[in-house]
């Protein structure tokens, strides 16, 4: 772990640019290879470290088996896009977020409390982790809401959930 970050979702004040962290898969965990890899099609990952303001966004990048995994030119040609997936990124996360929808509204009052918290969350943009951290819950209460919230409105996916809620 770089000097001036903490664990997922936190950093120090301290100014530093994005980082890009090729991951391996002999240099990742057997538990996390195997969910990585479950997915048929994927051959290596790679993921841009971008500190802002307090927290550090992450951008993964996949690479298909077609494409094999990423050479040492892929790597170069990414570090040199760095600036500008950090300035981007930046900026879309300075945006205002979106308040309710009516649609959303209707479609997530059949959930219970930390049920619509937490798909609000969601719908935000939040990855599940980063929900449970900002709703101050454990990760795993965090899936059983979403379980439960999702059973109850007849989704499969944070994509269906988007959907739902577009639509009312």
């Amino acid at each position: 772990m770089r000097q001036g970050q903490g664990q997922l979702g936190e950093a120090s004040n301290a100014p530093a640019g994005p980082e890009l962290m090729p991951m391996r898969e002999a240099e990742m965990s057997p538990a996390y290879r195997s969910h990585l890899f479950a997915f048929p099609d994927l051959a290596d990952k790679a993921s841009v470290a971008i500190p802002a303001r307090g927290i550090v966004y992450y951008l993964n990048l996949y690479r298909e088996l077609d494409r094999g995994p990423f050479r040492r030119g892929d790597l170069a040609r990414l570090e040199l896009l760095m600036p500008l997936l950090a300035s981007l990124i930046r900026r879309h996360y300075r945006q205002r977020r979106p308040t309710a929808s009516p649609g959303e509204t209707e479609v997530l009052e059949v959930l219970s409390e930390r049920e619509r918290q937490l798909c609000q969350h969601l719908l935000r943009g939040h990855t599940l982790k980063t929900a449970a951290k900002a709703l101050d819950i454990a990760l795993s209460s965090a899936e059983t809401y979403r379980k439960r919230a999702y059973a109850k409105l007849g989704v499969r996916s944070k994509a269906g959930l988007l959907a739902l809620c577009r639509t009312g």
